[in-house]
């Protein structure tokens, strides 16, 4: 209770938020928090900008290559790589406040700690959005392959939901206050007894519910179609190669369901907690663990695990994109290391290490281009 009316004071006086540091400190020490797993936070944060940033530029240069055919998947896989691109840096500052010993450092300016939670959940809520779509359009073609979402609906679809995003920041934005705490980590908005804020509430958990509901149930659909239609698929080689891009959709989100599934769980918990007990943190909330790693886990840390694992789901699963990587990206490197080349003499090389390459791993020179998303 102490902690709390502290806490109110910061907020109702907006000192800066490095008074209260110490006195948090103390108590983590108290309450028995280990230093040693927020170190390893910190590492894990760590391990999402060396791996996953890199990753996720590869494969935004491979996807905005495929973009030029007019394929919706490569469009939406595309924008998902820009997605975790900047969720990748995103989280910096939060790495930075584990190995402080939780520290606001950039958060102590009240502006950066407005901006940064407001960026943070845009790219939360538009990368929902995206693997939405990316489920939704080939579900549709699974049931019926002769209905789809043209790339034109896909924009004019994202453009509205981006356009949504926009005008709620902006109409009901103003009215929250933000807040950093230690056993956060992070600024968040404060539970401020207000309508509008409980409406900004309301909407941010629909839009984080709604999207993650539809990606679960796309994601059965497919799962049993393409169970029934198995026996079709090993007859008819086109209809395999579309089951090979739809097993990808399937982990993808497969991937994406389980690591939202925390904060959906956390989300969930919160709302019981506090507009039906009527008390926060309440039993729930009240232990160690729960206060000070459970937000933090599912809300962040778990996003730049979704966004550092998709790089590996495409090397894994897409045959091209690992092509492209051993093959193609290396001979256009050559030519910016002060060895250019003809672009006929390029496509000349390209096709000859590209058979080299598919005939080192044992499979058909046309597999690899009959393999694609």
């Amino acid at each position: 209770n102490e902690y709390k009316s502290y806490l109110r004071m910061e907020i109702g006086s907006h000192v800066t938020l490095s008074d209260h540091v110490d006195y948090n400190i103390t108590r983590q020490r108290d309450q028995g928090v280990s230093g040693e797993a927020d170190v390893a936070l910190a590492v894990l944060y760590l391990v999402g900008i060396v791996f996953g940033l890199p990753g996720n530029v590869l494969a935004l240069l491979y996807f905005h290559r495929e973009c030029q055919r007019g394929d919706v998947s490569s469009t939406l896989y595309r924008m998902i790589a820009i997605v975790d691109v900047c969720t990748c840096l995103a989280h910096f500052p939060v790495m930075m406040v584990f190995f402080a010993k939780r520290q606001p450092l950039l958060f102590e300016t009240y502006a950066f700690c407005v901006g940064w939670r407001v960026v943070f959940k845009t790219l939360q809520r538009v990368s929902l959005f995206l693997v939405m779509l990316l489920s939704i359009s080939r579900t549709i073609m699974i049931v019926n392959p002769f209905v789809f979402l043209s790339k034109r609906v896909i924009m004019a679809i994202f453009a509205t939901f981006v356009l949504f995003l926009v005008i709620e920041e902006s109409v009901l934005g103003p009215f929250e206050v933000y807040i950093y705490t230690d056993p956060d980590g992070y600024c968040f908005e404060s539970s401020q007894e207000s309508k509008l804020t409980e409406v900004h509430d309301i909407i941010y958990t629909i839009e984080l519910g709604l999207p993650s509901t539809i990606v679960f149930f796309s994601f059965l659909i497919a799962l049993i179609t393409m169970k029934t239609k198995r026996s079709l698929s090993r007859t008819e080689p086109s209809r395999r190669i579309k089951n090979r891009a739809t097993q990808t959709i399937i982990v993808f989100t497969a991937v994406f369901i389980l690591c939202n599934l925390p904060h959906c769980i956390n989300m969930t918990l919160w709302n019981v907690s506090l507009y039906h007990f009527k008390e926060y943190p309440g039993r729930i909330f009240s232990n160690v663990f729960m206060e000070y790693y459970a937000w933090n886990i599912s809300a962040i840390l778990m996003v730049v695990v979704n966004a550092t694992l998709n790089p590996v789901i495409y090397y894994w699963r897409i045959e091209e994109f690992r092509v492209w990587l051993h093959v193609d990206l290396p001979l256009q490197m050559s030519g910016l290391q002060g060895r250019p080349m003809k672009r006929g003499d390029v496509s000349k090389a390209s096709i000859s290490m590209r058979s080299s390459y598919v005939l080192s791993r044992n499979q058909s020179p046309t597999q690899v281009y009959t393999s694609k998303i």
